[in-house]
């Protein structure tokens, strides 16, 4: 995600908590509505790899690598900043070949530490980590020397990017009154101390299940086919993903300026297409069915159109389309003002982060399954 807002200017924006005002997108009217059709228009790019980190090989990143964009940023130098969570850490690499450049961070409640990190961000020359307990963890860009905290009060955020006037975060908020255990997530901005909805999601539910075999029972899990809103920013702009249809809302300075749709029905989803999908969910330390994966979690009545979006240097939008694990992963690239361009080569893959407008940054794993941070070229033939 891009973040340009200085530290300086962080420190003032974020002075008062106060409660998040309810406002969503349908409830804004978009300055220009773009449609387009949902035939396919094959674009010509190729991507080649450059260099990869992480794997079991790795010893500095290790196992404890989810390369998640909520936990990957890049800085203007192309430095590459990875939260490892368990380790309240942020392991620093060259975005040229991968080579570890630092660490900082440590496990604790003092200055520069960590107790309960969530996700992190560059603005500017500052480094921008969210934790639970310490609020906003900040150094200073390249130097790594540390910056005054800030903190954040009751407020939890799954995902956060600091935009040109404040924070744009994404939270999952539990509905009052609901017994079934409902849930619906939001993409809000905080600025001047006031929080505003972008965007919100439809209600989904989340399963109570008992694995006995496993020494697992009473867990919460998201249902299969759960409606997640997918989003980045760069600078002053957001793009959010609608969770059931092919819907982009673009918002400029917080103002939805674009409305960006395609054509592309929403899938229904049946028993089989849940069992495809339950293939990707993983028990640990236990072995668990496939079929009773699907018994245990349940499923949503349809398959979520949008999987992943990312705002590239240039301003193009990287939009992943939603699909099944033995799918081919498919890709659309929109215009900045969200002009479809075209569809890359299936199968392409998706970015957690931009090195500069032709170099993506990729979650992958190795073959022992450990995860893996993959530098790609982008070749527009």
């Amino acid at each position: 995600m891009g973040r340009v807002l200085p530290s300086t200017t962080l420190t003032v924006v974020l002075a008062v908590v106060t409660t998040i005002l309810p406002l969503s997108a349908q409830d804004h009217l978009a300055t220009t509505v773009l449609r387009s059709s949902g035939d396919d228009r094959p674009l010509p790019w190729s991507i080649e790899q450059s260099w990869t980190a992480g794997g079991l090989a790795d010893t500095l990143l290790g196992t404890d690598a989810p390369f998640i964009p909520a936990r990957i940023d890049v800085d203007a130098t192309g430095r590459v900043y990875v939260l490892q969570s368990g380790q309240s850490r942020v392991v620093v690499l060259s975005g040229e070949d991968g080579s570890p450049v630092g660490t900082v961070g440590r496990s604790g409640r003092g200055p520069g530490e960590m107790a309960d990190p969530v996700a992190l961000a560059v603005s500017g020359d500052s480094l921008v980590v969210y934790d639970m307990v310490q609020g906003l963890v900040m150094w200073r860009t390249p130097t790594l020397s540390l910056l005054p905290s800030i903190p954040t009060g009751m407020i939890w955020m799954d995902d956060f990017g600091v935009t040109a006037t404040g924070l744009v975060y994404s939270t999952t908020e539990r509905l009052p009154n609901s017994d079934a255990g409902q849930y619906r997530q939001h993409v809000a901005s905080w600025q001047d101390g006031e929080h505003t909805t972008l965007v919100s999601g439809p209600e989904f539910g989340m399963a109570l299940y008992d694995v006995p075999q496993c020494g697992l029972g009473g867990m919460v899990e998201q249902r299969l086919f759960s409606p997640y809103i997918h989003w980045d920013n760069r600078g002053s702009r957001v793009v959010v993903g609608d969770a059931s249809e092919y819907v982009l809302y673009v918002f400029d300075s917080e103002e939805l300026t674009v409305r960006v749709e395609r054509d592309i029905a929403p899938r229904r989803t049946d028993v089989e297409m849940a069992r495809r999908e339950a293939t990707r969910r993983t028990w640990i330390g236990c072995e668990v069915a496939v079929a009773e994966t699907v018994r245990l979690l349940g499923f949503e009545p349809y398959l979520p159109a949008v999987a992943g979006v990312a705002i590239a240097p240039s301003g193009n939008i990287w939009v992943l389309r939603g699909g099944l694990p033995d799918e081919s992963r498919l890709i659309d690239v929109l215009t900045g003002d969200g002009r479809y361009l075209g569809t890359l080569p299936p199968d392409s893959p998706f970015p957690v982060a931009f090195l500069a407008a032709d170099r993506i940054l990729v979650a992958g794993r190795d073959n022992m399954e450990v995860p893996t941070l993959v530098s790609y070229r982008v070749v527009k033939n």
